[in-house]
């Protein structure tokens, strides 16, 4: 069975991350049901942290009877059910034991009928579908309000979405547009540290040069001073203090050290896109995750990872990709990736757009271009996802307030 499983962040109007849908789906439509997600549901509930505690959940009718929300504690999931289960008098009325036993429920579209009005008391939101512009949204979006209940805008992926999600008063938007929002990192592409871009490319090949990448940290003094920041933190711990850049490669290792190289190429940025940078790693981790599921792909899985590292350099230093890819020496085959989704690479490439998109059609049809088997595509995801939260774990213990 083919099962699709990804997390997209939901954003609060200072655009910052507010919560996490889990997006689940199967080439049957029944994966919902299945033995198979409960056992993923009590897998996350139980190996997820509070600093991801509030997930977005659809619940089928057949799921809130096997009271799959009971593996979530109340203060961790916000239970979500389509528009059409709250004219099921069987599920709302577990639909309201959950809510008096502190879940929060949300609708995922509202229409106007008397059955969804008396309905409405045991909601706490409901969310509407900005891929269009449905002129229905003003009203609900004022009743609701009244009513005390938010508005959550979902595929907020253009400006008229945006716009358009703001009249109507949402409270909160998910979308590809609102993570493109966030605030830019301080450097521009024309002032995107030379060292950094050097250090970029050189961790990442497959036998990495510890002498070249002891020379380009020792010429920035704001790498050298991120790295033994790095590897003197409450993270790694080291028995005695480290001092010197040669030190801290042999400590870290070169496989510790691309992980963290890019987040340290930007300790020195303002208003950080968190959620931005996170996508860039994740995106790296699964490209190159997926690097040896594609026969004859024509690229290494460090070449790999750096696709995905990149893909979202020109949101971060708000500038053309082309143009911060110049300050980058990268081989044919990822920039023709990168500008131009080219070969079996640029295919990769939209395999993970589609991915985290939750377009599964789209998807489907470049893992067959790539022949990826995608059994397994979604634990291989989640897989990912958690390293990157380990990571991030790692920033935070150097003070950097992640």
């Amino acid at each position: 069975m083919q099962n699709y499983i990804v997390r997209q962040p939901i954003y609060d109007n200072k655009q910052t991350t507010w919560a996490y849908e889990i997006i689940y789906s199967d080439a049957s439509g029944a994966f919902g049901e299945s033995p198979a997600m409960e056992k993923f549901f009590l897998d996350y509930a139980t190996s997820h942290k509070a600093e991801e505690a509030r997930v977005f959940i659809t619940f089928t009718a057949s799921m809130l009877q096997h009271k799959v929300a009971d593996f979530f504690a109340p203060e961790t999931l916000i239970v979500q059910i389509d528009e059409s289960v709250l004219l099921m008098s069987d599920a709302m009325d577990t639909v309201g034991e959950l809510r008096s036993q502190g879940y929060q429920i949300a609708s995922v579209g509202f229409s106007f009928s008397p059955h969804r009005m008396a309905a409405m008391n045991k909601l706490d939101y409901i969310k509407l579908d900005f891929s269009s512009n449905d002129a229905s949204y003003v009203s609900i979006g004022e009743i609701a309000h009244k009513l005390g209940k938010s508005i959550v805008a979902y595929n907020v992926n253009n400006a008229n979405a945006f716009a358009y999600a703001r009249a109507c008063g949402a409270d909160y938007m998910q979308g590809s547009f609102i993570a493109a929002l966030q605030p830019r990192i301080v450097h521009s592409a024309d002032h995107l540290p030379a060292s950094f871009a050097q250090l970029l490319v050189a961790v990442s090949v497959d036998d990495p040069d510890y002498e070249e990448l002891e020379k380009i940290i020792s010429r920035d003094v704001g790498l050298t001073y991120s790295i033994l920041k790095l590897v003197n933190s409450a993270y790694f711990s080291p028995r005695s203090r480290i001092s010197s850049i040669r030190q801290a490669l042999s400590f870290l290792g070169v496989k510790q050290l691309k992980e963290w190289v890019y987040l340290l190429g930007f300790q020195s940025g303002a208003n950080l896109p968190l959620e931005y940078m996170k996508l860039s790693l994740l995106r790296a981790k699964f490209c190159s995750a997926l690097q040896p599921l594609v026969p004859d792909i024509g690229i290494t899985a460090s070449e790999a990872y750096l696709i995905g590292l990149l893909s979202t350099l020109d949101v971060l230093v708000n500038a053309p990709l082309e143009q911060v890819l110049a300050d980058v020496d990268v081989s044919d085959a990822i920039r023709n990736a990168l500008l131009h989704h080219a070969g079996l690479p640029g295919a990769l490439y939209q395999f993970v757009l589609c991915y985290e998109n939750a377009d599964w059609h789209h998807m489907g049809r470049y893992a067959d271009t790539l022949s990826i088997n995608v059994d397994n595509v979604g634990a291989l995801y989640f897989q990912c996802v958690d390293e990157v939260n380990t990571l991030w774990e790692g920033i935070s213990s150097m003070g950097g307030g992640r």
